[in-house]
């Protein structure tokens, strides 16, 4: 059976599958606004877990003297990280926690940070939605070098690579001087739905016409 992944690093996980191709994820950017002068906050959106690391973004944050804003839900399996990792830095002047949002305030928050972070310690992530979300809208992203990042963002242009956040400290100015219109340019063209139609589209055909040769 054939198959299609979202991303190189996903066929690395499975390698005994048949794959035709990869087929990135991608979505409409309109509806997130490109902004060119940020405010001055970091941001972080996604599940509050071990395997996110929220607390990672905290902490570099704090050290970096920044302001950082976060959303995103907390899960059963999460409560108890939130409790014993998040919780202890909520009364911080720089930690502003938002809970769930809805796209409208997603936008909005990705869209004015100087940069997301993406602090991803655990499971090996196929794809990273968040980092293309806030690239559409111009924002550079500090990653942990690890899943699909790699393929995601073009380091020293959309984002920066690092081993751990200790190294980030050092790394987040470079993404500060960042050009996020052509942040907001690049990503648009790669990573959005209708490209991704036609990627699988061309992954269906060449289906086809595999079969048509048995």
């Amino acid at each position: 059976m054939p198959y299609v992944s979202i991303s190189k690093n996903q066929q690395a996980a499975f390698p005994s599958l048949n794959y035709i191709g990869v087929v990135y994820n991608g979505l409409d950017p309109k509806g997130f606004p490109v902004v060119t002068t940020p405010d001055d906050y970091l941001c972080f959106i996604g599940r509050f877990d071990l395997d996110k690391s929220p607390h990672l973004a905290i902490q570099l944050a704090i050290n970096l003297g920044i302001k950082i804003k976060l959303a995103g839900k907390i899960d059963l399996d999460g409560a108890k990280y939130f409790k014993e990792q998040i919780q202890p830095f909520l009364d911080h002047p720089l930690v502003e926690f938002l809970g769930e949002v809805g796209f409208s305030q997603k936008a909005k928050l990705l869209s004015n940070a100087k940069c997301n972070l993406h602090p991803l310690l655990g499971r090996r992530e196929p794809f990273g939605l968040t980092v293309i979300e806030a690239a559409y809208c111009g924002t550079p992203t500090l990653a942990i070098n690890r899943g699909s990042m790699p393929e995601i963002i073009r380091e020293g242009k959309t984002g920066m690579l690092v081993e751990d956040f200790v190294e980030g400290y050092s790394e987040i100015e470079q993404c500060f001087k960042m050009d996020r219109a052509y942040i907001a340019r690049r990503t648009r063209r790669h990573f959005n739905y209708q490209k991704m139609a036609e990627d699988y589209v061309k992954a269906y055909k060449k289906v086809l016409h595999d079969f048509a040769k048995k």
